[in-house]
């Protein structure tokens, strides 16, 4: 069950793209109801794609944005609600990437 992650450039640190692919694998098996279940956590692999700046875009315009792009079997996140629940957690998993990203910067600063 294959996850990709594109941001662009600085939008977030490796670590945080890190963290953000295992939130985001954390969710899938939230929303597909298989935490703790190893075979299927072995089995949601990806990929992070980080592009320049000026090709990650929304409107025709560049965009500091997270995409989350899932290829799942017919047999997962069936209904609505799953769907849903997933949606929600990888909002919040990037939104808390995107905030640590921020704070770290400022530490830095």
């Amino acid at each position: 069950m294959p996850i990709t992650l594109t941001v662009p450039e600085g939008l977030l640190s490796q670590q945080a793209q890190a963290q953000a692919f295992a939130g985001l694998t954390d969710a899938v098996l939230d929303a597909a109801g298989l935490t703790g279940n190893d075979f299927m956590t072995a089995n949601i692999i990806g990929t992070i794609n980080v592009l320049p700046q000026e090709h990650v875009l929304a409107a025709g315009e560049p965009i500091a944005a997270a995409f989350v792009e899932l290829k799942l079997p017919e047999i997962a996140l069936v209904s609505a609600e799953a769907k849903q629940a997933f949606f929600e957690k990888a909002a919040d998993v990037i939104e808390q990437a995107a905030e640590a990203q921020a704070e770290a910067e400022a530490l830095a600063a």
